[in-house]
């Protein structure tokens, strides 16, 4: 953060946690502030613009005081800012969106109690919100990375509980009372938070003081601890869902998962879902038992409205070419759909080939994104000493393919060596009817960290990943 006026001596260009470096902003850079602050809508403040110690204790010595930095501003995001988010929401704050980690040690207690009166006093410094997004999630470790105790939850609660805009809720945990009174806003339409225990969630709908609670809401993202809790929800909701998303602590249940994918299809609220997000965080061991197959998923073959089916566990999931056919007739509209993409699927391999998964693309005409766990290169995969023959695949004339990532296993890299480059070049280049592919912006095949990557391009499919064997 820079400002005209605010002029820091040379000597204090960088401090570090165990020195003072506190800056008292004078009246007449306040007055400079106040001339500038109020044309600010919308800001984004990420780590690095943090992290220096001169922006923080200049910000923080602004928290001590009653003045809103920005009055006019609309729309906040950032990361790591917690001891420092008091003077930065004002009366015409709509969006807030917080990115947080708690550092151990001598800071976790201060940032804590920093977080609890920010949390508290969110209603009456922003009493237009209507998103209010606090993300403790890490998305590449699947897993929640700060503790959300109950004492945290209590003051989000307190300050949802006063706040009658809201239309976004994204929050690790709130409490009982906080949910029914969210499930009395029409406007909300998007909630993410723990799924409450199944006695819990009755009392939510028994005690809501509109005969429709959550009647407007359309994206729900549970995180869940229990499968059994997922089977009272769909059980008791009764308004139509467009998107929902499961992420769960403990490993699917195979008998609950059944129970839950065919009320999907039984139950007119989930008649019209169009995303299907069902995903293992990282706390669930790592296991070779295969917990989704085509049967699995088969009760959403009647969910003709499908865009997005996505499937990343900690556990195998088989599928062969005919279930590609299978699942491309039966979702005509899908755009992505993802197996497996986090952790890759374990032994067995998915039966599915390369032919397999360009015939699959090219009856998906809407497809953008597509990740398999694992396909099989069982026409690639030859002794050293043979020659690569193209007579048994038919050349695709797709103009569907951008991207295909192929991880080859390393083993099988050591033992070939770059022969596998020159082999797969000309593989692709038959398949696809491609020429001169070196001539692209991209290289065809690069290595990266014993791993070999294989581009192509054109198509309206910009996400397509998938690790391949050589099984």
């Amino acid at each position: 953060m820079q400002c005209a006026g605010i002029v820091v001596p040379g000597t204090l260009t960088s401090c570090n946690d165990s020195e003072d470096c506190r800056i008292v902003p004078t009246e007449s850079q306040l007055s400079i502030i106040d001339r500038y602050a109020h044309r600010v809508r919308f800001l984004d403040m990420m780590w690095y613009d943090w992290e220096s110690h001169l922006v923080q204790s200049f910000l923080q010595t602004l928290a001590y005081s009653s003045k809103v930095l920005m009055p006019n501003l609309r729309c906040l995001s950032g990361a790591f800012m917690l001891h420092l988010l008091r003077p930065l929401p004002g009366p015409r704050l709509q969006d807030i969106t917080i990115d947080s980690v708690f550092k151990s040690g001598k800071d976790n207690f201060s940032e804590r109690t920093a977080l609890h009166v920010a949390l508290q006093t969110l209603y009456s410094c922003c009493p237009s919100l209507e998103k209010f997004r606090f993300g403790t999630y890490d998305h590449l470790m699947c897993s929640r990375i700060i503790t959300w105790d109950a004492h945290t939850a209590r003051a989000a609660s307190h300050s949802i509980e006063k706040l009658q805009k809201l239309r976004t809720v994204a929050v690790p945990a709130i409490t009982k009372d906080a949910l029914a009174y969210l499930g009395c806003l029409s406007c909300l339409i998007s909630l993410e938070t723990h799924l409450p225990t199944g006695s819990d969630f009755e009392d939510v709908f028994r005690s809501s003081r509109t005969p429709l609670p959550f009647r407007n809401l359309r994206s729900i993202v549970w995180d869940i601890d229990d499968w059994a809790h997922v089977e009272v929800f769909t059980r008791i909701w009764s308004h139509r869902l467009t998107e929902l998303s499961l992420r769960s602590k403990v490993h699917f249940d195979p008998g609950l998962l059944e129970i839950v994918l065919e009320s999907f299809h039984t139950r007119e609220a989930f008649k019209y879902l169009q995303s299907i997000r069902f995903s293992e965080l990282s706390l669930c061991p790592l296991t070779t038992t295969i917990i989704i197959t085509i049967n699995t998923i088969r009760p959403l073959f009647h969910l003709n409205h499908l865009r997005v089916v996505y499937f990343d566990t900690r556990s195998s999931i088989w599928v062969d070419n005919n279930d590609l056919k299978k699942v491309a007739e039966a979702w005509p509209c899908l755009e992505e759909f993802s197996l497996n993409d986090t952790y890759g699927c374990h032994n067995p391999a998915p039966g599915v080939t390369l032919p397999g998964l360009v015939e699959f693309i090219e009856l998906c005409p809407h497809l953008t994104t597509l990740c398999i766990g694992t396909i099989t290169l069982a026409g690639v995969d030859m002794p050293l000493d043979e020659d690569f023959h193209m007579d048994n695949f038919e050349p695709c004339r797709s103009s569907v393919l951008e991207l295909v990532v192929a991880r080859y296993p390393y083993t099988q890299e050591r033992r070939s060596g770059s022969t596998w480059d020159h082999r797969l070049t000309y593989f692709f280049e038959s398949l696809f009817r491609l020429r001169h592919m070196y001539t692209y912006r991209y290289p065809l095949i690069v290595r990266y960290h014993s791993e070999w990557y294989l581009l192509l391009t054109r198509s309206t499919v910009t996400h397509l990943r998938c690790h391949f064997s050589s099984v």
